[in-house]
Formats: C-alpha cells, sequence, structure tokens
C-alpha cells in the first residue's frame, strides 16, 4: 500500500511538473531579457512618450504664466508706480482716521 501512495505521489508530481513547465516556458520566453537592439529601441520609444506626456503637462501652465507675463508686461513703471501711490495713500487715511478715532475716543 505504501508503494502504491508513493507511485500515485511521483505520478502527481510528474504531471505537476509538466503542466507547470508548459504554463512558464511562454510566460519565461516573453518576459525574457531582449538582445541589446531591442532593448534600445524599446527604451528610446519609453523615452519619447515620456517626453511628449511631459511636454503636454507643462504646456498649459506654461501658457497660464505667459498670459500673466503679458498683463504685467502691458503695464508701465509710470501706471505701477501711480497704483503703489493710491494705495499707500487709502491705508495712510485708514491709519489717520484710526488714530483721530482712539484719540478722541480716550
Amino acid at each position: 500500500m505504501a508503494e502504491q501512495g508513493r507511485s500515485e505521489g511521483t505520478v502527481e508530481f510528474l504531471a505537476g511538473l509538466i503542466v507547470g513547465l508548459a504554463i512558464s516556458l511562454p510566460a519565461v520566453a516573453w518576459l525574457a531579457p531582449r538582445g541589446a537592439d531591442t532593448l534600445r529601441d524599446v527604451v528610446v520609444q519609453r523615452g519619447l512618450i515620456i517626453r511628449r506626456r511631459v511636454g503636454e503637462a507643462i504646456r498649459r501652465p506654461l501658457a497660464q504664466v505667459e498670459q500673466q507675463l503679458e498683463r504685467v508686461r502691458g503695464e508701465s513703471v509710470d501706471e505701477a508706480l501711480a497704483e503703489g501711490r493710491a494705495i499707500a495713500a487709502r491705508r495712510w487715511r485708514a491709519a489717520w482716521q484710526s488714530a483721530e478715532r482712539d484719540e478722541w475716543g480716550h
């Protein structure tokens, strides 16, 4: 009886080994490293794909920055100074009025 169980186990082992090899050999052949020329071509193609995707990702924010630069370039130095003076005058008036209220309130 022990020998019969051992022979059945051997047959099952050999069957599993053959089935495993039949399944794994195509997978190994598919995933195996390629030759240098083929590998170089694959790397170049992937590099081109990555370069295109990065270019597409950068294009939109770059366009937004360029639009903002055009708006800034459209302003002259005199306009910027006048706007700064107007802001400073408003803040000065607000601070002065606040100080007068504090002075009269005490």
